[in-house]
């Protein structure tokens, strides 16, 4: 009996290190993010040449460290693809979550139908944690299959926090 009391503290202390390591980070740093992406949205053709897109991209960001911060976590995207004759400009929103903590920014972009897709966000809040968080990231994204609206993207991420 005493040694399973002793094997429950030490799991109940370990537990509780593992959440205060979540809430001490870095005050600034960079890290690099692998995110899996599934677009879904409304196609609007404007004319033979001219389409919008709007819609969400819904995915999965890893740290490519293999844990720390927005590592396994769920990255929610909307914006819209303005293109003519397969190019042209995407803009958008994105929220990264790290457990119940949030941060959100806004992206630009250039889209080639088809082909790899380049850009850079800026963040503009978060919640939790990443309260008063400043910085941004770049991504490049590569279609897996364009059509289904299936991506894989690298984030260059760097932050700062008060």
């Amino acid at each position: 009996m005493n040694t399973t009391r002793k094997s429950l503290l030490a799991m109940a202390l370990a537990m509780t290190a593992a959440g205060a390591d979540a809430q001490s980070i870095p005050k600034s740093g960079s890290l690099a993010l692998h995110t899996a992406y599934k677009g879904s949205g409304d196609v609007h053709q404007v004319t033979d040449a001219r389409l919008y897109w709007v819609g969400t991209w819904l995915g999965i960001s890893y740290n490519g460290a293999g844990g720390g911060l927005f590592h396994a976590n769920p990255v929610t995207c909307a914006g819209y693809l303005d293109l003519v004759n397969g190019v042209g400009p995407s803009k958008g929103v994105c929220t990264f979550a790290d457990g119940a903590d949030k941060v959100h920014g806004e992206w630009t972009g250039n889209t080639v139908a088809n082909a790899p897709y380049e850009g850079s966000g800026k963040f503009i809040g978060g919640t939790g944690k990443f309260a008063g968080i400043t910085g941004g990231w770049s991504f490049k994204c590569v279609p897996v299959n364009f059509n289904a609206g299936q991506w894989t993207c690298d984030q260059k991420v760097d932050y700062r926090l008060p």
